[in-house]
């Protein structure tokens, strides 16, 4: 049986990840209302200084919303919501970065050095990670276990955002196909009633004077 190399899964499952956040349009768009109340709540609850939503796009992390954080986006190696989505189903929770060599490469926070992050992976229906709830802080501390249910609530949230904006523009997109059907049936018709006048036209009227001929007499 054959295997398949690690950087080939790697890319393949990337790939399919890359498929599932591309139908959803969300990244470089404006702010919106919901994903910034989420954010808040995030920090709110957490008690912590930063939060964001953040979306995996190829080789960049990009921020929809974000508080105590100055960059719109990072580079993807660079970050801690990077490594979050490397496990979807789990999250990620670091009380102390620097007792983490392994992460403590990976953290920009409002110009200064994290110490504390804990990131909740979005994930699509099918289970593909697209990006990132998380919280931060520039001193080491730890989260209780309701605050970390009460994150991971907010994410579960945010991914039912994120369907209904999927949902909302693929409806737009199939009213906008019926509008352009409708339009060219119009068209259709109109161009038939042109044709149907010139040639009764055609057939009452003489080529030459325009009068009326023997059949449009008749």
């Amino acid at each position: 049986m054959s295997v398949v190399p690690s950087s080939l899964s790697f890319d393949l499952r990337e790939a399919e990840r890359q498929a599932a956040l591309d139908p959803y349009a969300i990244v470089d768009t404006g702010p919106e209302q919901p994903f910034d109340d989420i954010v808040r709540l995030a920090a709110t609850l957490c008690g912590t200084p930063a939060a964001a939503i953040a979306f995996i796009d190829h080789d960049r992390l990009w921020f929809k919303a974000r508080i105590g954080i100055d960059q719109p986006q990072l580079d993807r190696s660079q970050s801690l919501c990077g490594h979050a989505i490397d496990a979807p189903q789990e999250t990620l929770v670091v009380d102390d970065l620097d007792l983490r060599p392994d992460y403590a490469r990976r953290r920009r926070l409002h110009g200064l050095r994290p110490r504390f992050y804990a990131g909740v992976p979005l994930l699509s229906p099918e289970g593909h990670a697209l990006g990132v709830l998380s919280v931060g802080d520039t001193t080491p501390r730890s989260i209780s276990a309701q605050q970390l249910e009460g994150l991971q609530l907010l994410a579960r949230q945010t991914e039912h955002l994120l369907e209904l904006r999927r949902y909302l523009r693929e409806q737009a997109r199939l009213l906008a196909q019926r509008e352009a059907v409708a339009r060219r049936a119009e068209d259709a018709r109109n161009d038939l009633q042109r044709r149907h006048d010139d040639l009764q036209y055609a057939a009452t009227h003489d080529a030459l004077t325009g009068l009326l001929n023997r059949t449009g007499l008749d």
